[in-house]
This record gives C-alpha cells, structure tokens and sequence, in this order.
C-alpha cells in the first residue's frame, strides 16, 4: 500500500524515470543517425539503462511497485543492472 510519503517518493522516481527514458530515446536517435561519429554515446546509453534498473530496485526496495516474488525481482533488477555497467565499461574500453 502507498502512503503519502511514498507518493511524493514515487513521483521523483516517476520522473526520473521518465527523463532517463527521453535520454536513452535521445541518444539511440542520435547513434542511429551517425554511429561513428556518436560513438562516444554508447557507454552513456547503457549507463542511463543502468540507472533505470536502479530506479525499478528503489521502487521495489521501498514497496512503491509491488511483485509477487519482490527477492527475485530486486535480484533480475540488480543482475540487469550490473550488466549493463559491465556493457558500458567495455564499450569505453573498447572506444
């Protein structure tokens, strides 16, 4: 159940969220237009990806968003997130 202080907790998540998600959408544009020279936006994409993971994490650590299984959840939330940390730090490595 949501009380009032996960609302206004919510709505920064919410928002966050949602400004991440413009950026992602942004940036894959940019990339798809000319990929050579927006490279360096590949490592921003999956950073960005990442903190959308973390953001879900938050949402599911404080019942904002409720699973059925919330360990397995924060687990799929923490693996896909540290997964495309690892993406990023090879597509810097890899510049």
């Amino acid at each position: 159940m949501v009380d009032k202080n996960n609302n206004f907790i919510s709505l920064i998540l919410d928002t966050i969220h949602f400004i991440l998600a413009f950026l992602i959408i942004l940036l894959a544009i940019l990339v798809y237009l000319d990929a050579e020279s927006n490279i360096m936006f590949f490592p921003i994409i999956f950073i960005c990806t990442s903190m959308i993971c973390t953001v879900q994490i938050i949402k599911v650590y404080k019942g904002i968003v409720e699973y059925k299984y919330m360990r397995a959840a924060i687990c799929f939330y923490v693996s896909i997130a540290a997964f495309f940390v690892l993406f990023a730090l090879i597509s810097l490595v890899s510049m």
